[in-house]
């Protein structure tokens, strides 16, 4: 059974780059909170597309496209409900793999058509 999880990602072309974790930040971490270490070495996805949507509106930097990834916990993935954000999990595995289970990309504002 596949499971949809929502990836904020910078444009509406995904890199591998989007599904890199922060394993430097995780290592310099990891004697003071342990969990968040093992929480960085993985990426944060959310369980719905406005959950995500949310997020990526109180913070732009993380990028302006939201991306639906499929996935099937099967190894080398595995997800797990983590921090204490509604909908949040961590996911891990190869950005290479992850890029691969993009089926949707949309933009985190709609598009205005003008009425011109």
């Amino acid at each position: 059974m596949s499971r949809s999880f929502y990836r904020i990602v910078k444009t509406e072309a995904p890199t591998a780059a989007d599904f890199l974790s922060k394993p430097a930040v995780a290592q310099e971490l990891l004697d003071k909170r342990p969990e968040l270490a093992r929480i960085l070495t993985g990426i944060s996805v959310f369980d719905g597309i406005e959950l995500a949507r949310k997020k990526a509106l109180r913070f732009p930097m993380l990028g302006e496209f939201l991306a639906e990834i499929s996935v099937t916990e099967t190894p080398p993935l595995h997800f797990e409900r983590t921090t204490t954000s509604r909908g949040h999990y961590t996911l891990w595995g190869d950005p290479e793999q992850l890029l691969e289970l993009v089926v949707r990309v949309e933009p985190v504002l709609p598009v205005r058509l003008s009425s011109s």
